[in-house]
C-alpha cells in the first residue's frame, strides 16, 4: 500500500502546474502579432514588413485581383492578416504574413469539399517503398492556393496598409480564406499530375500513381516515392507548372522520415514535433512515465468541471501524435478525448502524464522493412460498462491501427471482440485496395485474434 501511495504521488502533477496552466492562454512558442497594428507597431516590425511586402509582391505576380469600382449591391469580403513565426532547425525564425479572406462572409454555391491523403494511406505508402527499394523525396508547393482560378465575383476589401482610395479588389485567383480555395487547387493540381501522366487512385484520390511513380499531396506538402532519377525528372517537370521546393524526405506533416537505402528500411517518429511542443507544454520538467496512461484511470462520472484548463489544445497534440506515428498512445487520446467539453483536473493529470510519457520516448520510431506481399491484422477487445475495441494492421511495418470506445453497450465479451474483428476486416479491405492500385496485385492478409468465443460464431 506505500508503494502505491509513493508511486501515484510520483505521477502526480503538482497543484502549482496545474495552477498555472488555468492562466495559460498562449500556446504559441513565438509572440506573434494578432492583426496589423500589432505588427507594424511591435519590435520587430521590420520582420514584419518584409513578410507583407513578400506577400503582396506574389499577389502582384500570380495576378490574384484587379483594382475596382466597388459596383452597387456587390458585397464585400474583409480581409486580414495572418502572422506566423516558422522555426526552422539550426536558423533564425522564418517570419510569415498571409492575406486571408475573412471566409465566413463568403456566400457561394459552389462546391467547397476538398480531400486530403490518409494518415494510413501516406504510411502504407511509404511501406510500398521498401517493397519497390525506391527513393522518397518530398515537395512544397509556394502559395498553392493562388493557382487556383476563381469561378464566380468575389469582391474583397484591401488589406489594412494598401493605399487603394475607395476601391475594392476583384479576385481573379483564389485567396487564402475562400471556401472554394482548397478545392479549386486541389483540381488544379489534380489536372497538372493528367498532364504529366499520373491518374488518382479510386480509394485514395489524393494518391498519384503511373507505371514509375507514386505522388501523395497533403494540401499544398507532397511526397514522391520512385526510381531516384524519375523522381527528380517529375519534380522538375512539376516545378514548370507551380512554383515548389524539394528535397529528400525529412520532415513531411510534423512526422521525421528517414530512409536507409543500405539496409532498405524507412523510419518515422515525431521527435521534432514532440520537442518543439515541449517549449509549450515544459512535458521535460515532469518525470519520466513507463505506461502512456495509468492502470487507475479517472472516473467517468464526472462531477467537478474546470473549464478554464487548456484541456483541448492538450488531447489535439496528443491526438495528432496517436494518429500518425505513435499507435501507443492511441488508447490515452480515445479515452481522454471523450471529455473535450467536460475536463477537470484529474483528466488534466493525465493528459500531461501522457504528454510526459511521449517527451521522455520521443526517439521511439515506427520502423518498415521488407517481409514480403502480406498483411497481418491484428484485433481485441475489453468488455466492461465501455467496451474498448482496438486493431492494428501491418504491411512491412504498422500502417492502420484504431482505439475506440465501442459502438454499443455489449451483452457478452464475443459480441464486443465481433465488433473488434469487424473493425479489423474493413481495415484490411481498406489496405488491399490501395496496395492494389499502388502494386497492381492482390495482397493477401491474414487475421488475428485471442478470442476463440468470437471465432467459433463467425465459423
Amino acid at each position: 500500500e506505500d508503494v502505491e501511495k509513493s508511486s501515484k504521488k510520483k505521477y502526480e502533477v503538482s497543484s502549482e502546474r496545474l495552477k498555472s496552466l488555468r492562466s495559460f492562454k498562449n500556446f504559441s512558442m513565438f509572440v506573434e502579432p494578432k492583426n496589423y497594428k500589432e505588427a507594424i507597431n511591435s519590435t520587430e516590425k521590420t520582420q514584419w514588413q518584409q513578410a507583407m511586402d513578400r506577400e503582396n509582391l506574389s499577389l502582384k505576380e500570380y495576378d490574384v485581383y484587379e483594382e475596382v469600382k466597388k459596383p452597387e449591391n456587390a458585397s464585400v469580403i474583409p480581409t486580414k492578416w495572418v502572422f506566423r513565426k516558422k522555426m526552422l532547425q539550426g536558423l533564425d525564425p522564418k517570419y510569415k504574413a498571409r492575406l486571408v479572406v475573412v471566409g465566413s462572409r463568403q456566400q457561394t454555391e459552389e462546391e467547397t469539399y476538398s480531400p486530403v491523403a490518409a494518415y494510413a494511406t501516406i504510411r502504407t505508402a511509404l511501406a510500398v517503398a521498401v517493397s519497390l527499394k525506391a527513393s522518397i523525396w518530398q515537395f512544397d508547393v509556394v502559395t498553392a492556393f493562388l493557382n487556383g482560378r476563381i469561378n464566380e465575383e468575389v469582391y474583397v476589401k484591401p488589406p489594412e496598409g494598401a493605399a487603394t482610395g475607395n476601391k475594392v479588389w476583384r479576385l481573379k485567383r483564389n485567396l487564402y480564406g475562400l471556401k472554394s480555395s482548397p478545392r479549386s487547387w486541389y483540381e488544379h493540381f489534380k489536372n497538372i499530375m493528367l498532364k504529366l501522366d499520373l491518374k488518382p487512385c479510386v480509394y485514395d484520390c489524393c494518391v498519384f500513381r503511373n507505371v514509375h511513380l507514386i505522388v501523395i499531396i497533403y494540401v499544398d506538402d507532397g511526397l514522391v516515392i520512385g526510381n531516384k532519377q524519375k523522381v527528380l525528372t517529375f519534380l522538375a517537370q512539376l516545378a514548370q507548372e507551380v512554383q515548389i521546393t524539394q528535397s529528400e524526405a525529412s520532415v513531411f506533416l510534423g512526422m521525421n522520415i528517414k530512409l536507409d537505402e543500405v539496409l532498405n528500411e524507412v523510419r518515422i517518429g515525431s521527435q521534432d514535433y514532440i520537442e518543439k511542443i515541449d517549449d509549450v507544454w515544459k512535458f521535460s520538467t515532469l518525470s519520466p512515465r513507463n505506461l502512456p496512461c495509468p492502470s487507475s484511470l479517472p472516473s467517468e462520472d464526472i462531477v467537478e468541471v474546470n473549464e478554464n484548463l487548456p484541456y483541448r489544445e492538450l488531447i489535439g497534440v496528443i491526438n495528432y501524435l496517436a494518429c500518425t506515428t505513435r499507435p501507443d498512445v492511441a488508447f490515452a487520446a480515445s479515452f481522454l478525448s471523450r471529455f473535450l467539453s467536460k475536463p477537470n483536473d484529474a483528466l488534466m493529470n493525465m493528459a500531461l502524464n501522457t504528454g510526459a510519457y511521449l517527451y521522455h520516448s520521443r526517439d521511439k520510431t515506427l520502423v518498415y522493412r521488407n517481409h514480403g506481399l502480406k498483411i497481418r491484422t491484428f484485433t481485441d477487445a475489453t468488455y466492461n460498462n465501455v467496451s474498448q475495441v482496438g486493431t492494428v494492421s501491418f504491411f512491412n511495418g504498422p500502417i492502420d491501427w484504431k482505439s475506440k470506445k465501442a459502438a454499443s453497450v455489449h451483452i457478452s465479451s464475443n459480441a464486443a471482440e465481433i465488433e473488434a474483428i469487424s473493425d479489423g476486416a474493413r481495415s484490411i479491405q481498406a489496405t488491399q485496395n490501395i496496395l492494389f492500385e499502388l502494386l497492381a496485385r492482390r495482397v493477401q492478409a491474414t487475421l488475428f485474434t485471442d478470442s476463440k468465443g468470437a471465432i467459433a460464431v463467425l465459423k
